[in-house]
């Protein structure tokens, strides 16, 4: 699962009326989305300017 497929589902999760108690996310859960996703774009940018 890619970073734009976890982005997607939780777009899909947030948008959803019904606001299942089991996919709604607690403060803990978006923090570490947040840092995986900072995480991710500073691995991103050190690999491109590794090969460049």
């Amino acid at each position: 699962m890619t970073l734009v497929d976890i982005r997607t589902a939780l777009a899909a999760v947030a948008k959803d009326k019904r606001q299942d108690m089991y996919l709604a996310l607690d403060e803990h859960e978006a923090t570490a989305i947040n840092n995986a996703k900072t995480l991710y774009q500073r691995v991103q940018a050190l690999q491109t300017r590794g090969s460049a």
